[in-house]
């Protein structure tokens, strides 16, 4: 039983570095110190989809559903639900570069859009009104 409830504890933290990775950027533009634990995040994430490495929750998670001794045919809720979203059936290589391409992508977008908006610094000379 706790191998089960540690199984899924692993399942919904790699559900949630999954979704941080690729919508963090989003939390940057309200609170600007998230960007510390987002680029790493999202790099990591975009960088193991490109050079096809995995991500060590999901060797944890399977490893404690053994432990757990589980059935396939004895899934949960969370299992039922987040697995399909975590592995897709088509997760070929070029599937997988497709994934890496789309986080960095889409926070680089963010991220370009954030620096933009930044305000611009004064002259100044203008500021000592020369």
């Amino acid at each position: 039983m706790v191998y089960r409830i540690l199984a899924d504890l692993v399942l919904i933290v790699y559900f949630a570095a999954v979704i941080f990775a690729l919508f963090g950027a989003f939390g940057v533009l309200q609170w600007r110190r998230l960007i510390v634990f987002h680029v790493p995040v999202a790099l990591w994430s975009a960088c193991g989809m490109l050079t096809g490495c995995f991500f060590p929750l999901g060797p944890l998670e399977h490893g404690l559903r053994l432990k757990a001794g589980m059935a396939i045919d004895k899934i949960g809720v969370v299992e039922q639900y987040l697995t399909p979203l975590l592995y897709p059936t088509p997760l070929s290589r070029h599937f997988q570069f497709l994934l890496g391409a789309v986080v960095l992508v889409v926070n680089g977008v963010i991220y370009s859009w954030i620096l933009w908006r930044r305000p611009k610094p004064r002259n100044r000379q203008a500021l000592n009104g020369k």
